[in-house]
Parts: C-alpha cells; sequence; structure tokens
C-alpha cells in the first residue's frame, strides 16, 4: 500500500484524480472498501464449517474448506496481505475489517470445538488421554492453520517438493487436522 499512488490507480482504470478523491478520500480507503467487500464470501466458508465433520464425508468437507482458503487468498492475496499486515500494526480500521471477517469463521470453529471436546473440570482418572482443548483457542488455530497455509501454500510447495510432499499432502494433512479437532 505504500508504493501505490493515485495518479497510478487513476491512469490504470483511464480515470482522473479528481474522480479517485470523489468516492475516496485516499489509498487507505481504496484498500478498507475493498477488504469490506471481501469479507462477503465468508458466508460460504461459515456454512462448510458448520456441516457434519464425521466419517470420510467430513474428511472431504475439511479438504474443500482448505481448498476455499486457498483459492480465497489466491484470488485476493494482495488485499489480504495488506490487510492483515495493517492489522499488525495496529491500524485500528484494519484491525476492526479483519475482526469482522474473522469473526464468523472463529464462532462457527468454537462451536464445534466445544461440542466435540467439553472442558472437564476434573482430571480423568486413570491412563490420561490429554489436556483440554479450549474452544476459542481451538478457533483460532484452526483458523491461523487454514490463513497461514493459504498464504504460503506455493511456497511450501516448492520448498516441500523435494521430500515427495506438495499442495496434495497440506490439503490432506489440514483436513485430518481439521476433523480431528472438530470431532
Amino acid at each position: 500500500m505504500r508504493d501505490l499512488r493515485v495518479i497510478d490507480i487513476a491512469r490504470r482504470i483511464g480515470s482522473s484524480p479528481a474522480t479517485f478523491y470523489q468516492y475516496f478520500k485516499d489509498i487507505e480507503d481504496v484498500v478498507l472498501e475493498l477488504a469490506g467487500q471481501i469479507q462477503d464470501l465468508t458466508p460460504a466458508m461459515v456454512e462448510v464449517i458448520k456441516g457434519d465433520w464425521t466419517g470420510r464425508a467430513g474428511h472431504m468437507r475439511g479438504r474443500h474448506l482448505a481448498n476455499l482458503f486457498i483459492d480465497h487468498f489466491a484470488k485476493y492475496n494482495s488485499i489480504l496481505r495488506v490487510r492483515n499486515n495493517s492489522a499488525e500494526e495496529n491500524s485500528p480500521e484494519f484491525v476492526a475489517v479483519r475482526i469482522q471477517t474473522m469473526l464468523p469463521l472463529l464462532t462457527a470453529f468454537s462451536d464445534l470445538v466445544r461440542e466435540a471436546h467439553p472442558i472437564s473440570a476434573t482430571p480423568a482418572i486413570g491412563e490420561w488421554t490429554g489436556g483440554n482443548i479450549h474452544p476459542v483457542m481451538g478457533a483460532m488455530i484452526l483458523t491461523a492453520a487454514l490463513e497461514g497455509l493459504a498464504m504460503h501454500h506455493e511456497k511450501y510447495a516448492k520448498r516441500f517438493a523435494v521430500e515427495g510432499e506438495g499442495p496434495e499432502q497440506m490439503v490432506e494433512t489440514m483436513a485430518t487436522l481439521l476433523q480431528m479437532l472438530l470431532t
């Protein structure tokens, strides 16, 4: 965003800076508008999350969700990177847009984690089977993992191709992790 100039945008769309300023106050305003429009795609992802995660169909649901994230980030990569980086730099407007986008995903995931892994107040007697999975933390981890996979899958695919693992194995593993945490 730092390298974008109004004159470049105006020329690219065959307009003038004066016309640009009739609609937007600056470059950040344009990026915020685009980031807001992208969040309109969140409900489709939420619907996939809310489905049944058991069995083979649940695993396929995980693969579908991973691919949705990958396709979404591939299509809107530059806007999503600016949104995420600006939010990480504590820009209030970008933090708000990111939260508005991610909250429905987090809520859907945390509802499923809460149902699949109720938190036990007392430790189990006998063989230890693992600690608690806290719903919101589980949801945040799943969302971060999906987002990271989507943002970096091409780089990871190239890096690990020499070991015989690439995009297919990333999607397979993500689907398995989703299913494990949501059932």
